[in-house]
């Protein structure tokens, strides 16, 4: 079986034996990078400085002085631009979902290199939009109603007044927010592509290396393909695209509408000689219907045993590829350990662990603590004794919490004064909880301090839990971070619906890697990690609607 990424390092090996210290090769991910880097070895015979090896966002990038800022901020300073345009009387937290909205939309007008002017300008007087609301759907006219105000009290036309005179203050905002960025060395993503494209339309580029690859891409926004042209003119780029020409000649299949494209604009080189059939090739496919997560993972080792004669420890090999990340556990516990090393690519989110549960008891602490007629802080009994009977909590002071709580059933108590629970030095800190918003991060992180010391402590070290607790304690203190900033220096109010939000926005992007040779054995990866890569075997789990492909519209003004 061919694999693209070994066709192109054989390709690339033989065009450039001499000197692949002078080229540099581009790539979706770093896991295409990894594997391309061991094929590539296999070609070698002796000693060599290799080429760079880069992802295409930071290929870009490091053409730019500027820095990407943290969402918080941005979303901050969006808020002050957009105020002084339009005169909202909106609170930060009402404007917060928008700000991300709004933040979005810009970073997809600088992707495609849109002019922003052209695209704000007013639509034109009431008469041309006289019909536009009429055609929204409920759900859309609710989301309207729950930024602008109630459309019943406004009447239809004052609603359309509003809508023309947002959208016309939506260019000075874009202008200025960019502006004020630029003076700060700050960015978005989308900011930075477009500065370093305008740049090079007035200076001169210099590109480093004699020679740049771009290797398995689909999908190019408008900054890619400019950029690209700018290498294509001056003949130091070459593109090596991975595709099949069952959905490549098929002209109502979507899968073939970027390649398509990319071919016509980009062809490879002539003597890149690449299977493009291989689809067309027999293939032994089976579909198994399973009625729970569980029993889907309960799968893999069945299929083990039927490819057993032919497999081999071999990174491209075997791959379980997960649609949905939440299968992990399950698909991990179930291969069977006589097939040898087993690398994890795609990281176990923290949401999914105990430490993350823990934490969402701990946010319910905050979000219903009282204050009962004394003025003392009290709590609902069940929140206390959701955290007390916690499993990280179970080997601390156990006989006391165990008295604690019979005292709590006996007595039949509906709140707890959180000052009864001094157990231990732990204990006293979970339940003494902070007043003031800028000073959760500091709690959360006192704690997780806490059992970070306590885990690290332990005869039998669990080192999974210990890079569950550090990982989570580096998110929560970039969260802290970024929070005391716009408190101090922007004057900034955070109420607690914001900080939970950005809260959950912060740890649901963090996973724990496994240790592991990423070259050795079975992968378990997920879908994205999968571009470029190709296996002899695949069990793929979670192949479900809206998980496989994934389905999610992101709200837009655009």
């Amino acid at each position: 079986m061919e694999r693209f990424l070994s066709r192109c390092a054989e390709y690339i090996f033989n065009s450039h034996k001499n000197e692949l210290h002078e080229i540099c090769l581009v790539f979706p991910n770093r896991r295409a990078g990894v594997f391309f880097n061991d094929y590539l070895q296999k070609q070698l015979s002796a000693p060599v400085i290799g080429p760079k090896i880069i992802t295409v966002n930071e290929f870009i990038s490091d053409y730019s002085p500027l820095h990407q800022g943290e969402k918080l901020q941005l979303i901050s300073i969006l808020y002050e631009i957009f105020q002084k345009h339009t005169r909202t009387s909106e609170s930060f937290d009402d404007f917060y979902f928008w700000g991300e909205v709004l933040l979005t939309d810009f970073n997809d007008i600088d992707n495609y290199l849109v002019n922003a002017k052209d695209l704000f300008t007013n639509l034109a007087d009431l008469k041309e939009i006289e019909g536009l609301f009429d055609y929204l759907t409920p759900e859309q006219k609710a989301a309207i109603e729950r930024f602008w105000g109630s459309l019943a009290g406004t009447g239809q036309k004052a609603h359309h007044e509003k809508f023309i005179s947002i959208w016309q203050k939506l260019y000075p905002v874009y202008s200025d927010f960019k502006k004020y960025l630029q003076a700060k060395q700050l960015a978005y993503s989308g900011m930075i592509s477009r500065e370093v494209i305008e740049k090079f339309q007035v200076e001169e580029p210099y590109f480093e290396f004699k020679k740049y690859y771009i290797v398995g891409l689909n999908a190019l926004n408008n900054c890619e393909k400019t950029f690209f042209n700018l290498l294509k003119k001056k003949q130091l780029v070459a593109f090596l695209w991975d595709y099949d020409r069952f959905y490549l000649d098929d002209k109502i299949n979507n899968a073939g509408r970027f390649i398509r494209e990319n071919l016509k604009q980009f062809p490879p080189p002539e003597d890149f000689n690449l299977n493009i059939t291989p689809f067309l090739e027999k293939k032994n496919i089976k579909l198994v219907a399973v009625s729970s997560n569980y029993g889907q993972a309960q799968g893999i080792p069945k299929f083990l045993k039927e490819i057993k004669a032919g497999f081999k420890k071999e990174f491209d090999n075997t791959a379980v590829v997960l649609a949905d990340e939440s299968l992990l556990y399950p698909a991990l516990g179930a291969i069977p350990d006589d097939f040898g090393t087993v690398n994890v690519t795609m990281g176990y989110p923290v949401k999914n662990s105990v430490v993350y549960g823990f934490i969402l008891l701990l946010i319910n602490l905050l979000k219903n603590k009282r204050i009962d007629e004394n003025g003392k802080p009290v709590m609902y009994h069940r929140f206390v004794t959701d955290i007390l009977n916690h499993q990280l909590l179970g080997n601390i002071e156990t006989e006391k919490t165990a008295e604690f709580l019979e005292n709590l059933k006996e007595k039949n108590r509906i709140t707890v004064p959180v000052g009864e629970i001094d157990f231990s030095t732990l204990h006293r800190l979970i339940f003494q909880l902070p007043e003031k918003v800028e000073n959760y991060s500091r709690w959360f992180l006192e704690i997780l301090g806490s059992f970070y010391e306590i885990v690290k402590s332990n005869e039998t070290e669990n080192q999974l839990l210990a890079e569950l607790i550090f990982s989570i304690y580096q998110a929560i203190e970039k969260l802290g971070s970024v929070v005391s900033d716009l408190v101090e220096t922007q004057k900034r109010e955070i109420s607690n619906a914001v900080y939970f939000r950005l809260f959950g926005q912060y740890l649901g992007q963090v996973s724990v890697a496994f240790e592991g040779e990423p070259l050795s054995g079975m992968q378990v990866l997920g879908i994205l990690e999968t571009r470029c890569l190709d296996f002899e075997n695949l069990v793929i789990l979670g192949l479900n609607e809206n998980k496989w492909p994934r389905k999610f519209t992101a709200p837009s003004f655009i």
